[in-house]
């Protein structure tokens, strides 16, 4: 069984006291962004959680993961937070984000109302899905770590953080009280917002269908402009990974539904695209360099690239 949740100082699990310490300072990085939303308090409540969480367990159970090993997050853990950035600024709007060191979620309303604007499409739709998006990051399996060494007068500190598939590597140097960012590797961005948007959309359906609180109406009019929209850049994301997995299929002789499957089962597992015979699928079906290249993609225009150079169409 995979060790969801993994917190590691200088390659040591940490106390559970350094990690209230973390947390506290952490906290304190947020402060200045933090939102009390009317809207957001409303859906929070209005949210019938222990669905959610069964349907979640039952993805859970289908990957081979004991749901009480899930990293379940509630109401008290989902916080407004306006204009919030990350280190690494994607151009889209940051509607919501899982904060692995908080164990928590941000979302921001304005945004999400802004996007409601755009797509013409129903806020509390919008809010609900990337708060089911936020939750899957948070099931997923997460690793943090943090490396501190001396280097001269320098005090250099080696942050990485895997949350799925997606692995990011920071190496910060100190110096005179200032943060200068020496090294950022960024890897499998695209693929691991790809797949959880989609594992968040079955969700999203599912709850839809067992609670009557989303209409087949409003379903349908999310899936039509936002999640299978081209407008949307996941959308074309998802689409480049599931011909990729037909295609991966064809050449290991299983269907493509079933490589597809081993992704959403990959979330919970710890760096399953760099197993030897996950490897050996990816170069037989396209070329031994194939998931480096894939590791690499940040955005729609980066798939249409890789799907042009193999000519998958």
């Amino acid at each position: 069984m995979p060790e969801l949740r993994r917190i590691y100082f200088n390659q040591e699990p940490i106390s559970q006291k350094y990690q209230t310490d973390m947390t506290k300072a952490d906290m304190s990085n947020i402060q200045e962004y933090l939102c009390d939303y009317p809207e957001l308090n409303k859906l929070k409540k209005d949210i019938q959680w222990d669905v959610v969480w069964k349907i979640i367990d039952e993805i859970a159970k289908k990957s081979g993961i004991d749901p009480k090993d899930l990293n379940k997050l509630y109401p008290n853990s989902i916080v407004g937070l306006k204009d919030f950035q990350l280190d690494k600024i994607d151009d889209d709007p940051l509607l919501g984000v899982y904060l692995p060191k908080l164990n928590a979620i941000g979302i921001d309303f304005d945004k999400i109302k802004d996007n409601a604007k755009d797509t013409k499409v129903n806020e509390k739709l919008i809010a609900i899905m990337t708060i089911f998006h936020e939750l899957v990051h948070s099931v997923a399996i997460v690793t943090l770590d943090s490396k501190e060494f001396q280097y001269g007068n320098a005090n250099i500190v080696n942050q990485s953080v895997q949350t799925g598939y997606h692995s990011t590597e920071k190496v910060v140097d100190f110096e005179k009280g200032k943060t200068v960012f020496k090294k950022y590797t960024d890897r499998f961005f695209a693929v691991n917002e790809a797949i959880t948007e989609e594992m968040a959309f079955e969700l999203f359906k599912e709850y839809a269908q067992r609670t009557g609180d989303i209409s087949k109406l409003d379903i349908d009019e999310f899936t039509k402009n936002i999640h299978r929209s081209d407008k949307f850049d996941l959308n074309f994301a998802i689409k480049c990974l599931k011909k990729m997995c037909d295609i991966v299929g064809i050449k290991a002789g299983v269907q493509g539904d079933v490589v597809w499957k081993g992704f959403v089962r990959g979330v919970f597992y710890d760096k399953t695209l760099e197993k030897s015979d996950v490897k050996k699928w990816f170069s037989d079906a396209f070329s031994p360099g194939f998931l480096e290249e894939l590791a690499e993609i940040k955005i729609s225009d980066d798939f249409a690239i890789l799907m042009d150079k193999y000519k998958i169409v």
